[in-house]
């Protein structure tokens, strides 16, 4: 038997210690899923179950989104010195993720058997659950990408994007490489940058809102990445020639 008061009081124990109302209502869903359970085992407690099982969810503050404007994508892009490679790295990067709105995951993990640098410019990702899909890239960010690869050896597959020892780049890097240029933006040209907190994942969240003011439809947007030729560069660059 599973009384409702309980559970009334292991939820109020989550509260007491500070646990998020997500936290909460996960640990409720899995104990509604045992009430549904022992109704069939134990019918003699039908009434005590269906108590648990109306308990409500408690309400979750939807957080907000942040994202950057074109106009600060365009800053950000302008920081790394592109004459030093290491920062011609952090650019390639940094325009790689708003062109493609990719995860961050997926953007450390291509290789360069992945990517097509003659027309049509594209790159496949492997998103989750081995979800593997082609997005466009702008003709700007096919000849980023070349340059970061023109002084490595052509056999091989290695990751495109390394660190200075040549290793595959870690999420910490690609987050300090982020934070290193936004706030050279912050204290030179966009001291607004200064207020937001951005992390990686907010330049995907920067590429949906850009596809969303350029009038892409919504639905779209959600699958990202997905090739749509209503996607645009940001401002500045050019958007490659169909073919």
């Amino acid at each position: 038997m599973l009384p409702a008061e309980s559970v009334l009081a292991f939820l109020d124990h989550l509260d007491a210690c500070g646990r998020k109302a997500s936290t909460r209502n996960l640990r409720l869903t899995a104990l509604r899923s045992l009430c549904r359970h022992l109704l069939r085992q134990d019918p003699l407690h039908a009434g005590q179950y269906q108590r648990v099982l109306s308990l409500p969810s408690k309400k979750e503050q939807t957080p907000v989104v942040t994202y950057l404007e074109p106009e600060e994508v365009r800053v950000l892009l302008r920081q790394p010195d592109r004459r030093k490679r290491a920062e011609a790295r952090d650019h390639a990067l940094l325009l790689f993720l708003y062109n493609t709105g990719a995860r961050i995951s997926e953007a450390l993990a291509v290789r360069r058997s992945d990517l097509q640098l003659a027309r049509p410019y594209q790159v496949q990702l492997r998103g989750k659950g081995r979800k593997n899909r082609i997005c466009p890239l702008w003709s700007e960010t096919a000849k980023a990408m070349k340059r970061l690869l023109e002084d490595r050896p052509a056999a091989g597959d290695d990751h495109v994007f390394t660190s200075a020892r040549g290793t595959a780049l870690s999420r910490d890097g690609a987050d300090y490489i982020l934070q290193k240029h936004l706030r050279r933006a912050g204290a030179e040209e966009l001291p607004v940058l200064r207020r937001k907190h951005v992390t990686p994942h907010v330049m995907r969240h920067s590429c949906a809102c850009a596809l969303l003011q350029a009038g892409v439809d919504l639905s779209v947007i959600r699958d990202l990445p997905r090739p749509t030729r209503a996607s645009r560069p940001p401002p500045g660059t050019r958007r490659p020639t169909s073919t």
